[in-house]
């Protein structure tokens, strides 16, 4: 489970089905205020806690 600090606050903005069965993922494009991901690499970790159904995520 997260324990951090949180710093900021991202809003979904589309879903997309990675294919047509349920049990295919979802990609999800996620809008953040500016520059807040500026920092942000390839391989760094970043944290969710609600899914968009309301369900927590640990």
């Amino acid at each position: 489970m997260f324990t951090g600090i949180i710093t900021g606050v991202g809003r979904i903005v589309a879903v997309h089905a990675l294919g047509s069965s349920s049990t295919h993922g979802k990609r999800l494009s996620i809008e953040t205020p500016a520059g807040y991901l500026d920092d942000v690499g390839l391989g760094d970790s970043i944290a969710q806690n609600r899914w968009p159904d309301g369900h927590r995520s640990d």
